[in-house]
């Protein structure tokens, strides 16, 4: 034993009380620090996970894609899973009362996409075929028009296009925008198709995928998963999230894409400088 430790045991006993306060003051600086490092995780984790609640676990969404590029981005190593939807296209609303969303958009799920795609019911149940339709509450409280379980509607569904372009949900109306005919190159129209008849089967809460400068109010019918044309929208959850725009920018192709910032910024890794700066200014003065 060195000096220093002969004369750090002979004061020790020396100032036994000291001695123990120090001892008792150094424990609890340790537990406090583990305390407020653990809450400020605690407190980052609960957010992430009530974004996620909300929006869903999706990272990155993918526009306009066929089923092949579904297939190949479940496959991809990166990914941990996939979740998509069909894109069926748009019907006039009928009586509606907002000029900035005269639409309903009909997307088609399967029973696996309400895992990524988080929705709540408000009455009724999900659509368990192709004729039967959810309608979320916002096409009365926000659009003006009321529909009750067991109502049923005849619409004539089909797609947005602009100069040979198809336009979605991504695109905001623009009051220029007609129905089909003979238009102007250039100007937004609305090709009608065939009309079919649904069934509403459950009213439920806006689905928090749909933006709010949509063009259409989302209801949902039931796809079988079928292969399809371009017309599909893909829910791709990675399992490192900090990889999603490596990711996003590495696929190939020129689909548009959309990043799930709601459940991003609370990770740190959206495009929002500000928020993340606040992030990690919380989290850093707590943990200091």
């Amino acid at each position: 034993m060195n000096i220093f430790n002969k004369v750090t045991l002979q004061s020790m006993k020396k100032s036994r009380t000291r001695t123990i306060v120090t001892v008792i003051g150094v424990a609890l600086s340790a537990a406090m620090i583990t305390a407020v490092s653990t809450f400020a995780v605690s407190l980052q984790n609960y957010m992430v996970n009530g974004a996620i609640q909300k929006y869903g676990d999706w990272h990155v969404e993918f526009l306009d894609v066929p089923p092949s590029f579904v297939r190949e981005q479940a496959a991809d190593s990166r990914v941990a899973d996939t979740a998509a939807f069909e894109e069926i296209g748009y019907a006039v609303l009928e009586g509606g009362k907002n000029p900035d969303k005269p639409y309903l958009f009909l997307a088609g799920f399967s029973p696996d996409t309400y895992a990524s795609l988080p929705v709540n019911l408000i009455s009724g149940r999900l659509p368990e075929n192709s004729g039967e339709i959810l309608i979320p509450a916002h096409v009365a409280a926000n659009g003006g028009v009321g529909y009750q379980v067991g109502d049923r509607l005849t619409l004539q569904v089909g797609s947005r296009r602009k100069g040979g372009a198809v336009l979605g949900q991504h695109d905001p109306y623009s009051p220029e925008e007609t129905l089909a005919g003979a238009e102007p190159a250039g100007r937004d129209t609305l090709a009608l198709g065939a009309e079919k008849t649904y069934k509403v089967v459950g009213i439920c809460e806006r689905p928090a995928f749909e933006e709010a400068t949509a063009p259409g109010y989302t209801v949902i019918t039931r796809w079988d998963g079928t292969d399809t044309g371009d017309n599909l929208s893909v829910f791709v959850t990675l399992k490192q999230p900090r990889q999603v725009r490596s990711y996003a920018e590495g696929v190939p192709g020129s689909y548009a894409r959309v990043f799930n910032d709601d459940v991003l910024r609370f990770m740190g890794l959206s495009d929002d400088a500000i928020f993340n700066g606040l992030l990690y200014s919380v989290v850093g003065i707590l943990v200091a």
